[in-house]
């Protein structure tokens, strides 16, 4: 019986390492489901980071284009109120025939407009002079002649 015994004990003892190594792995496995929950929130966090920040920008974008798009009829009605006080106003004048944003001296614009500023590349340097626009030297003018 001692041999029967010490089988019995043996396998007892098997049966207790293969238990102990069962719980590891376990532990091991919920490691690995938390290490990678933690991952698939990290990756998700920063996904939608990115869009909010995407949408942040095309909110700005459109905001920018309708105060643009406000600012070119102000323009227009400011050139449609000038025009009908000054005779011969020239075409240039219009807002909407510029190509050129507001900008200041120095600072290199897009696209060059040849029939106001010359030259025959796609951008044009705005220099000290060039910096009135045309509208506004109407506008100088208009307040020149109110006050001759």
């Amino acid at each position: 019986m001692c041999l029967q015994q010490e089988l019995l004990k043996e396998q007892q003892a098997y049966l207790a390492h293969l238990a102990q190594q069962l719980e590891e792995e376990k532990q091991r496995e919920k490691h690995m489901d938390k290490l990678l929950d933690d991952e698939i929130a990290k990756v998700w966090a920063k996904k939608a980071e990115q869009m909010r920040l995407e949408k942040e920008a095309r909110k700005q974008l459109l905001k920018d284009v309708l105060e643009t798009r406000q600012l070119q009829l102000e323009e227009k009605c400011k050139y449609q109120q000038l025009a009908a006080r000054v005779p011969n106003l020239p075409h240039e004048c219009e807002p909407w025939q510029r190509r050129r944003e507001r900008s200041t001296p120095g600072k290199t614009v897009w696209p060059s407009a040849p029939r106001l500023y010359g030259g025959g590349d796609n951008t044009t340097t705005v220099s000290e002079s060039a910096a009135e626009t045309p509208l506004l030297q109407a506008f100088r003018a208009l307040i020149a002649h109110c006050y001759c």
